[in-house]
């Protein structure tokens, strides 16, 4: 089990990673609708990426239904603490 210090790091740590992996993803050449064109979904590339990041969302949401529950409060003051700055 981690404390609420090393949950925030790793959440923040995953968070930045699915971001980044998400903006390589958007770099695709994408049809008029907005949807990834098929010829660049049958890269190599693009599968590698896509993979990546739903591994990393994955891990993400996996940490997020657990440790939110633990943490509720603390979580709560921490953002209240924010809004306040």
């Amino acid at each position: 089990m981690l404390t609420l210090e090393q949950y925030i790091k790793e959440r923040d740590c995953l968070d930045k990673l699915t971001s980044e992996l998400g903006i390589a993803l958007k770099q695709y050449q994408q049809t008029i609708g907005g949807l990834i064109s098929d010829n660049a979904r049958t890269t190599k590339q693009y599968q590698n990426d896509k993979n990546s990041f739903n591994a990393q969302f994955s891990k993400l949401r996996k940490l997020n239904k657990v440790y939110t529950k633990i943490y509720k409060t603390e979580l709560r003051k921490i953002r209240f603490e924010k809004r306040m700055k």
